[in-house]
This record gives structure tokens, sequence and C-alpha cells, in this order.
């Protein structure tokens, strides 16, 4: 409110510049080499929750298709929160 960034706004943007400053570290310290494994690994679990939550949405949406084969109905359900990219 009032130009203050929400939390999750300050986390996304604490992240991406972290991100960001990855590229320019020099890989011989230690402590850089710590970091950007760091990162790496925040990135990777992101991925992977990411990819966990469409496997559940796509395993709901095949359930669906399935009830509705099986009742018969010629209209399949509507896709409900998914966006197309």
């Amino acid at each position: 409110m009032f130009g203050r960034k929400s939390k999750l706004e300050k986390l996304k943007a604490n992240a991406q510049s972290d991100y960001l400053r990855c590229k320019d570290l020099d890989s011989a310290d230690r402590y850089n080499r710590m970091f950007v494994a760091r990162i790496a690994q925040r990135a990777r679990t992101n991925l992977d929750k990411i990819f966990v939550q469409g496997a559940k949405a796509e395993e709901k949406r095949q359930q669906d298709l399935s009830k509705a084969v099986r009742e018969g109905k010629k209209k399949l359900p509507a896709e409900s929160g998914a966006r197309r990219i």
C-alpha cells in the first residue's frame, strides 16, 4: 500500500536480482561458487514444484475426462483455471 511492495513481490525481486547477479561472478572464488550453487538449487526446486503442480492438474483433467466419457456426455467439462500458453 502506498508504494510499498508486498512480501511476495520483494521475494520475487530478490530472487531475480540474485539470479542475474550469478552471471557476473568469478567462478574461481569459493564463495561465488557456493552462491551460484544455492541459486541453481533454488531454480531447480521451483521447477520441480511447477512440474508437480502441472502433473496434478493434468491428472485431475484426465479423471474429469474419463468420468465424462463413462457418463456418455458429448460435451467435455470446461477447463477451469487452466492457462494456455
